[in-house]
């Protein structure tokens, strides 16, 4: 249950492995709790709803909703979320997921991907949407972060992942992989914005934090 819900979340041991030291890495740790708290047992034949619930309690919270929650006050903007409704959760979570998601399962995929979701929401607002906006494909809400780096803020990731950048961190992270790696992106030979951008947010965070 975990490795599998790990597979869709969390960066592959592969790629953390290559530039975080040993002595900081546990994935058995990170492993550990998610197991401890949310896959003590598998629900085998509903795996999707264990799925959603364990959605819910971590990443929505954690992520997602904090993260909308921070840019929209720095906009001195107030968001409401009334999907998030306590009632209406609970009632979602009663509905058998078929209805929800439709026959064929669980779609998790790139940008791009066709999705068959939200299957009893469409139905429900069917009569109150145009088609264009009732039948439009579902993708996530990204910002060009990627070209960011390949762009106005490629010198700040520069820095950010060097040694000398902060004195506190500098036997933390193989920085010579992470050059490597950022040239890589930049030149679109290997995706790694997730990678790039954890590691560069940690430093900025770092050094403000720690003052070293």
């Amino acid at each position: 249950g975990v490795e599998r819900y790990f597979s869709f979340f969390a960066q592959k041991e592969r790629l953390i492995s290559s530039f975080l030291a040993p002595s900081y890495n546990r994935p058995e740790a990170a492993s550990a709790w998610f197991q401890a708290h949310y896959f003590q047992s598998v629900l085998k034949n509903d795996f999707t709803r264990q799925f959603m619930r364990t959605d819910i309690q971590t990443w929505l919270p954690d992520e997602s909703l904090a993260r909308s929650d921070k840019m929209t006050m720095a906009a001195a903007l107030e968001e409401r979320v009334p999907f998030l409704d306590y009632r209406l959760v609970e009632l979602a979570d009663r509905i058998p997921v078929q209805y929800k998601i439709g026959s064929k399962g669980l779609h998790i995929g790139r940008i791009g991907t066709t999705y068959e979701g939200k299957t009893i929401l469409r139905s429900a607002l069917k009569d109150y949407l145009p088609p264009h906006v009732l039948n439009q494909p579902k993708w996530g809400w990204f910002s060009p972060a990627s070209k960011w780096i390949r762009g106005p803020l490629n010198q700040l990731m520069k820095e950010a992942l060097s040694a000398y950048y902060c004195a506190g961190t500098k036997d933390l992270f193989d920085f010579n992989f992470l050059q490597t790696l950022l040239a890589d992106h930049v030149s679109k030979r290997r995706y790694a914005l997730n990678t790039l951008w954890s590691v560069m947010t940690f430093q900025l965070w770092y050094r403000q934090f720690f003052k070293k």
